[in-house]
């Protein structure tokens, strides 16, 4: 039994790499049966590795590192009967941390070089073909005009997907235009969005507010698009003359709130109690007291926040 409890902590470490770390995480999504099975293994070889040459380091780093060896050693009790149970169950457990700490330092790079992201994407083919167009159309700045099978048309900036989920179904756009082809598949323009590129927006109402969602499955055909050029060789159908407004940018996702703050410190706090007590009990009576603060914290900006809503109103 001890055995195969290691052998799956093993595993969830190796898939727990696969499906966070963001050249991988395309891929994971994509694999299925043989491809994801080997794949999940290969992974959790490496991570073995790894995770034994932290260990041992661990037990040879003095007494801190005796210490979190003994600790280690009385929870594996359970489930290890001998001593190389013991060996196989400190070296599974080192795993996990590893997995965890190669995600973040491997993931961080890319969220601070979109260059380099973009880059890697293309090169590793992390995504679809429709996927990497509206990549490289967002990296560049470019807008993109979407034809549909309805023959309704969406001109506006792509939005760069969070690379954390799998292959788009829908596409986000921020308009610029829309209209719809006609019996000739002439574009007819309805619609000016360059108001919202240029005026600023009434509280509480953000640009994301007015972001399309297209299904993927309904897209025709999808290419870059300059306003200016297109402007000068196919005039609009109101005879109304567009500027092509600068995209201002904004990030790729809305900031974190300070009640977002305080659940994530709260969650983290709440899941170290146990390891915690495990080392040092006396010190989950100091996080029970922050707990406590997170909470009454959390509930007075609720608070506040009703409140300026309501005032806003």
């Amino acid at each position: 039994m001890g055995v195969a409890v290691f052998a799956l902590i093993f595993l969830s470490s190796s898939y727990l790499f696969l499906r966070r770390w963001n050249i991988t995480r395309p891929h994971a999504f994509r694999w299925d049966g043989h491809a994801l099975y080997f794949s999940v293994v290969a992974a959790a070889l490496a991570l073995v590795v790894e995770a034994d040459l932290l260990r041992v380091q661990v037990e040879l780093s003095g007494p801190a590192g005796a210490y979190v060896t003994a600790k280690l050693t009385n929870l594996l009790a359970t489930f290890a009967t001998d001593k190389k149970l013991e060996t196989l169950g400190a070296t599974a457990l080192w795993s996990v941390p590893i997995a965890v700490a190669s995600v973040l330092i491997l993931n961080l790079p890319l969220r601070l070089s979109s260059f380099l992201r973009t880059q890697l994407y293309l090169r590793m083919s992390c995504l679809s073909e429709l996927e990497e167009f509206l990549l490289v159309t967002n990296t560049r700045n470019m807008p993109v005009m979407v034809t549909l099978s309805s023959n309704k048309v969406y001109i506006g900036f792509s939005i760069e997907a969070r690379s954390s989920r799998d292959e788009k179904e829908w596409v986000r756009l921020e308009p610029l235009l829309s209209g719809y082809r006609n019996e000739k598949h002439e574009f007819i323009d309805t619609t000016d969005y360059a108001w919202l590129h240029r005026d600023t927006l009434p509280i509480p109402y953000r640009r994301s507010d007015f972001d399309i969602l297209i299904p993927a499955s309904d897209i025709t055909s999808v290419h870059a698009f300059d306003l200016n050029i297109y402007l000068r060789h196919f005039p609009t159908s109101s005879g109304t003359a567009f500027d092509s407004p600068a995209r201002n940018s904004r990030p790729p996702q809305e900031p974190l709130t300070k009640s977002e703050r305080f659940y994530w410190a709260f969650f983290v706090l709440l899941s170290l109690i146990c390891p915690i007590a495990y080392f040092a009990s006396w010190i989950v009576v100091v996080l029970v007291v922050l707990l406590t603060l997170l909470c009454a914290g959390a509930s007075i900006i609720d608070d506040r926040t009703l409140l300026n809503v309501s005032g806003a109103e």
